[in-house]
């Protein structure tokens, strides 16, 4: 499974902190959520032509490694959780991935790679680890139409959200 991949992986470092510059020293992972998922992905043998987030949110849905998820109920833990900016800033910051645990209804727990944490984090810090996030559902959808990151950052995001599931025939999972 997926997330017990990434959490095994996590549990091999000291140290993890949040850095657009992937590096791998040590005992120590830097990191953004893209290149955590990317590494855990690499990892179990899945090799991704996507080098930020917004670009998984396309290869995804063009690529027979993943089947996404249209039924919200058959999400599972370690299924993936994409969404892509509306508009990419020059910072570059294109959108999100996370790896899913759980869901209770609105909040989704995720593991991912964060510089600021959500709702219920066990972080703390710029890091690895579980938080949740809020979902938000329009009036006759059982489908998330947005998020609200965290208690901090209550602005509601509405994008297109994404769910998949790494195919096991392309990975060593």
């Amino acid at each position: 499974m997926l997330l017990n991949s990434a959490v095994n992986i996590v549990s091999g470092f000291n140290e993890t902190s949040y850095s657009n510059t992937f590096d791998v020293s040590g005992e120590t992972l830097f990191c953004n959520c893209f290149t955590f998922v990317n590494y855990v992905l690499k990892q179990n043998g899945l090799l991704i032509a996507s080098k930020r987030a917004c670009d998984l949110f396309f290869e995804v849905q063009k690529s027979d490694k993943f089947q996404i998820i249209l039924n919200f109920d058959e999400i599972q833990a370690g299924d993936l959780i994409l969404w892509k900016k509306n508009v990419v800033p020059s910072s570059g910051d294109s959108g999100h991935v996370g790896i899913i645990h759980k869901y209770r209804f609105p909040y989704l727990e995720i593991f991912d790679c964060v510089k600021e944490p959500h709702f219920n984090d066990k972080r703390g810090v710029s890091a690895i680890g579980f938080g949740d996030i809020k979902l938000i559902f329009n009036e006759n959808s059982e489908y998330p139409k947005g998020f609200i990151w965290s208690k901090e950052r209550k602005k509601t995001k509405f994008t297109e959200i994404l769910f998949v599931r790494a195919r096991m025939s392309h990975c060593n999972l």
